[in-house]
């Protein structure tokens, strides 16, 4: 006997929270067989495309609290993927590099993101993805 869905299974906010969870156990698989912890992913992208910026701006970018960044960079620090250094205009503010090794590790990162993609959009029109794209960026601006 098949069970009737739950009024849960058709909330959108739990289907996106289902969802999320499934592709973050993935992506996790993948960026751990690369030797980096997927929740370290976020502030290596920003960092790619902002290189040199501070500890704060990151943990705007990423939408983290400034300890969770700390953290983050402290252990991306010590695997050789970033350097900090005080500013040079103003000595509280820490400044964030990637090194070679993280721009290395970025590159892969995208690589093994864009693979990924292609699974998550199987099945997918373009049409369809690009409605998606829209949706869920309307669902976050209402979030902000």
């Amino acid at each position: 006997m098949t069970k009737a869905p739950s009024v849960f299974d058709q909330h959108l906010g739990l289907m996106i929270w289902d969802v999320e969870r499934a592709i973050a156990r993935e992506f996790a698989v993948r960026a751990a067989a690369l030797g980096i912890a997927s929740g370290l992913t976020p502030f290596l992208r920003v960092l790619e495309s902002e290189d040199g910026i501070t500890q704060r701006e990151i943990a705007d970018r990423v939408r983290m609290r400034g300890s969770t960044t700390a953290k983050a960079l402290g252990e991306l620090e010590r695997d050789r993927l970033v350097t900090r250094q005080p500013s040079e205009d103003d000595g509280r503010k820490i400044i964030v590099w990637l090194t070679k090794e993280g721009r290395d590790l970025c590159r892969r990162l995208e690589i093994e993101a864009a693979l990924f993609n292609r699974r998550l959009v199987s099945g997918i029109t373009q049409r369809e993805e690009k409605a998606l794209r829209r949706a869920l960026s309307k669902i976050r601006n209402n979030l902000s």
